[in-house]
This record gives structure tokens, C-alpha cells and sequence, in this order.
């Protein structure tokens, strides 16, 4: 199955479900969700230039594992 049908089948499966079970399914997405929004608090925003892929790839890197951050 894809796409469009597995799509239909999913949300199907979903509603077929009791509230109880939809309830405990979006109690794990909502932890889930929080537990995100923990790993990291401080995502750099604006526009950043860098002179070659290579190193925009090295700073990425760094901002994801928090690799600058210290321990």
C-alpha cells in the first residue's frame, strides 16, 4: 500500500480505535513532543554565510550534537 490508500487506511485504523486508545496515543505524541523541546533550547536563528558546504556541514554538525557546549 501507498500513498493515497495507505493514507485512507490510517486514518480508518485511527478512528476505529476507542477514545481511551486515541487518548493514550496522543499522551505519548505530547511526551514525545516535550521531550524535543528539552534536547535543545537554544537554536541559533538569522542567516548565516559560510565559504564552502563543507564547513556550513561542520557547523551544523556542531550545533546538533552541541559539540560547542561545555560538558
Amino acid at each position: 500500500m501507498t500513498g493515497k490508500a495507505e493514507l485512507e487506511y490510517n486514518v480508518a485504523n485511527a478512528l476505529s480505535s476507542s477514545p481511551t486508545e486515541r487518548f493514550k496515543q496522543l499522551n505519548e505524541f505530547l511526551k514525545l513532543a516535550a521531550t524535543f523541546k528539552k534536547v535543545k533550547k537554544n537554536w541559533p536563528t538569522g542567516v548565516f554565510k559560510f565559504k564552502t558546504f563543507k564547513d556550513a556541514d561542520k557547523w551544523r554538525f556542531k550545533i546538533i550534537t552541541g559539540a560547542n557546549r561545555a560538558c
